[in-house]
């Protein structure tokens, strides 16, 4: 089988307030594991489409948490909101 045929898509999405800060590290988290990054403005939220193999996929997410959960105590030490 294709390896282009086994990946999937996933749609992770940005709050507008955010852009700037959280939507550069998911960028580059995004092209560190998948190919084929796309980027969209949506309602109230930029997301982005990123193809991964299946066996990546969960990589993806534990990075994405890792580093949420370290963006979240970053802003919660600046008195702000995540």
């Amino acid at each position: 089988m294709d390896v282009e045929a086994k990946r999937e898509t996933v749609v992770l999405r940005v709050e507008l307030g955010l852009v700037g800060t959280w939507s550069n590290v998911v960028e580059r988290i995004a092209w560190a594991h998948g190919t084929n990054v796309r980027l969209s403005p949506s309602d109230g939220c930029v997301v982005y489409e990123v193809d991964v193999l299946p066996e990546v996929k969960p990589r993806l997410m534990a990075e994405l948490e890792r580093y949420w959960e370290q963006f979240r105590l970053w802003r919660k030490s600046r008195g702000e909101s995540a």
